[in-house]
């Protein structure tokens, strides 16, 4: 095989290894600055968009599932997250939010393999009872914790700052790590999962 054989095939790989990545950053970049409020076009987003988004991948946030260190953007394995947060025991708002979650991603059909759903909890470590409850009613959850406030000083400090612990917020997170939209109570199932068969449809 010469030079230039090789060099072609290293170039269509790195074109399809490629394709998936770029089509993510552009669908991540249509939200951003196609349909941000800034520009006279009509908005598809029905969830309020971070702008600029934050990276929850990048932050210096000690992040641990199951004790061991969690390292968001190898470990969500290039999937989108419908992120859940939390603080104390999860009680009648939190766990109102985790089945919100679940019927959405169930109602996603063909597209659940691409969505996993994570609940990030700060401050004191979770109960026994909590702990349990979450196993048997949400065996497929990620756990993942962040002792102290260090996530929620975080999501305060970068801008914009987002107060993380504010009720009944769900987050929506591409694989790259990009917190880049949420939806409060007054969002129903059918505003998320409009947006995110938009985003996956197009990425």
């Amino acid at each position: 095989m010469n030079d230039t054989t090789s060099n072609s095939n290293k170039l269509s790989l790195y074109l399809i290894l490629g394709i998936p990545v770029l089509g993510i950053l552009l669908t991540t970049a249509y939200y951003f600055y196609v349909s941000s409020a800034e520009l006279a076009v009509d908005t598809r987003n029905k969830g309020m968009l971070i702008q600029p988004p934050k990276n929850i991948a990048e932050a210096d946030i000690a992040l641990q599932q199951q004790g061991k260190a969690y390292d968001w953007q190898p470990d969500s394995q290039g999937k989108w997250t419908f992120l859940v947060t939390g603080s104390g025991d999860c009680l009648a708002s939190c766990r109102e939010r985790l089945y919100l979650s679940r019927q959405i991603r169930l109602a996603l059909g063909k597209y659940q393999p691409r969505i996993e759903r994570v609940y990030l909890h700060t401050g004191a470590p979770l109960s026994d009872d909590s702990r349990a409850y979450l196993a048997a009613e949400h065996p497929q959850l990620k756990i993942i914790e962040s002792a102290g406030s260090a996530a929620q000083d975080w999501f305060r400090s970068e801008p914009p700052a987002l107060d993380l612990l504010q009720a009944g917020r769900l987050y929506l997170v591409d694989p790259a790590g990009w917190v880049m939209m949420y939806y409060t109570d007054a969002h129903d199932y059918k505003a998320v999962i409009s947006d995110v068969k938009f985003l996956l449809k197009n990425s």
